[in-house]
């Protein structure tokens, strides 16, 4: 294992194990609150959750990836595939909420939860 991923290692079990306890929540809270997700007007809601959700998976995958012992450069190539995988239902998410009206929402704060998620991405 490259020795600059071993001095990471316990921030990338501490990632995996956040990562893994919010999704678990995440998919709690989806479950009890189907049916306002599944209701046709609420397609800015989904939107977020779906963002939110692959939020959590991505950074669940960056530390599970971070902890095989392999070469930097080696999870260096499996980062930037892991982020342009996730970068197409990202922003097939924000298409569709940026156009989704009627959760009551105010506009700008969801352009702006989009925008900060694709310069997430972009860092």
């Amino acid at each position: 294992m490259s020795e600059e991923l071993l001095l990471w290692r316990d921030f990338n079990v501490s990632l995996v194990a956040a990562s893994a306890g919010l999704l678990g929540l995440l998919f709690v809270a989806l479950s009890i609150h189907v049916r306002a997700l599944s209701a046709r007007g609420n397609a800015e809601l989904r939107a977020v959750a779906r963002t939110v959700f692959l939020g959590y998976v991505v950074s669940l995958a960056i530390g599970f990836l971070a902890l095989v012992p392999q070469s930097l450069s080696a999870f260096g190539y499996e980062l930037v595939a892991v982020i342009l995988a996730a970068a197409l239902p990202f922003t097939a998410a924000a298409r569709s909420g940026l156009r989704a009206t009627g959760v009551g929402y105010d506009r700008r704060v969801t352009v702006l939860q989009f925008v900060a998620g694709f310069a997430l991405f972009a860092v």
